[in-house]
């Protein structure tokens, strides 16, 4: 059964550390490693992967590991999937997680672990609810694991999720993502800007493709690489590195970028001071390219007024 779905994207924090999980006992919040987090990724993936088998729904697209990412990244990546998975809690009439706001604050394995469990979780329930009666997965702990390879398992469940439920990203789920990021450079600039904004040209602009997002996201990711070298904005692992694309660029490889672009603005703002809830804009629907495009580029002036 295909499933359409319509995913607003909202950020979620909740602090805390959940029930240990299978593979080692954590008896601290201080012993979790992104290994225990990886494992509690590869469960959540068999259990997925059990749901699409049943669906006779075959999954072949290749997705490649990432470039280095932190555990920031991996919590937004987490946010993006614990998102979808609501969607699909609000239209079976299931117990929706809650969303409380995105904080300034280091983030670790175990905060991360924390949102694994409850995918892995919701994983579970959902495969009852299609009707799969495989005992729950148990995978063996592996070692050596790094927060990279657990963004690589979130990455193929967050992709898994649109082939099951025939969603898509569009650019709605987007532009949110780029105001959010936006408004937070906004504060930024506030605190430190160092010369007198100059307002992106509000010249009419129409016709941008998911491409020139992608480029215009990237362009703001070398930005921020030039901000952190800057005296009191250095972050834990830097700037993100952020991949060249092709020619041809899907509203969902604009989202996971500016995905790492929010987790590292966030950090940068955390670096100088800012303290507090960062508020997430709303969902608004009917946008295009051209408005996230906009949007970043407005972006990308205020972070020439702190360089």
């Amino acid at each position: 059964m295909m499933m359409r779905l319509r995913v607003s994207f909202f950020v979620f924090f909740m602090l805390g550390l959940g029930q240990t999980h299978s593979g080692a006992a954590i008896a601290q919040t201080s012993q979790v490693t992104p290994a225990h987090v990886f494992q509690i990724t590869e469960e959540a993936l068999v259990e997925l992967d059990s749901i699409l088998e049943h669906q006779d729904l075959y999954f072949n697209r290749h997705i490649n590991k990432p470039p280095e990412r932190q555990p920031r990244h991996v919590w937004q990546k987490s946010r993006e999937v614990i998102v979808k998975l609501q969607a699909y809690q609000k239209m079976s009439g299931l117990e929706v997680f809650k969303t409380p706001q995105l904080t300034v604050k280091v983030v670790m394995p175990s905060d991360v672990k924390m949102l694994a469990e409850q995918i892995l979780d919701a994983m579970r329930i959902m495969k009852r609810n299609y009707g799969v009666s495989a005992p729950d997965a148990v995978v063996s702990f592996s070692t050596r694991k790094t927060p990279t390879d657990v963004y690589l398992n979130l990455t193929k469940i967050s992709a898994k999720l649109d082939f099951l439920f025939g969603n898509a990203v569009t650019p709605s789920d987007v532009y949110h993502i780029a105001v959010t990021i936006r408004n937070i450079l906004q504060n930024m600039h506030h605190v430190r800007a160092e010369r007198a904004l100059v307002p992106f040209a509000s010249i009419p602009l129409k016709g941008k493709r998911p491409r020139d997002v992608y480029e215009a996201g990237f362009a703001l990711q070398a930005k921020l690489k030039g901000l952190e070298k800057k005296p009191g904005y250095k972050i834990e692992g830097g700037i993100a590195r952020v991949e060249v694309r092709g020619s041809r660029i899907t509203p969902s490889e604009v989202l996971d970028l500016l995905d790492v672009v929010l987790a590292d603005v966030n950090e940068l703002a955390r670096s100088i001071g800012i303290k507090g809830a960062t508020a997430l804009s709303p969902y608004e629907g009917k946008k295009i390219p051209t408005d996230v495009f906009r949007i970043l580029r407005e972006a990308d002036a205020l972070v020439e007024t702190l360089l």
